[in-house]
């Protein structure tokens, strides 16, 4: 069992509970280290799960009170979790997606440097005589 974990921002060694991998260690020593790389990475982190969690609320099962359709593929939402994620790490500045008659699902990095979720759905209604 290894109990020292190394914080891969900083390098300080500290003492965490056992884990069976160096790396298991090493990921505790960067929830519970205090320096400014780490402590931004838990922000991000925090962050991008509040983001999956709003995903969640007006793609899943909570659509319907949006007045959305919800998405039930199970890979189209972790495909936009996974999107989330890269915009809240900075790997893309923005996504959309647009889906098979469900609309459309943009993520993007608010002026504010908050993760936003914008759902559309454009409905039409053309009478003709």
């Amino acid at each position: 069992m290894i109990s020292n974990g190394k914080c891969p921002y900083c390098g300080q060694v500290c003492i965490v509970e056992p884990c069976e991998t160096q790396a298991e260690a090493d990921k505790l020593a960067a929830e519970s280290c205090g320096c400014p790389l780490a402590m931004h990475e838990r922000q991000i982190a925090t962050q991008v799960a509040a983001a999956i969690e709003r995903m969640m609320e007006i793609c899943g099962a909570e659509a319907a009170e949006y007045g959305f359709p919800e998405i039930s593929d199970g890979e189209v939402l972790s495909l936009l979790g996974d999107l989330i994620s890269m915009v809240g790490h900075g790997r893309i500045n923005k996504a959309k997606v647009q889906l098979s008659g469900c609309g459309a699902v943009e993520i993007s990095l608010t002026a504010k440097g908050r993760i936003k979720v914008n759902r559309t759905v454009a409905k039409t209604c053309g009478i003709e005589e």
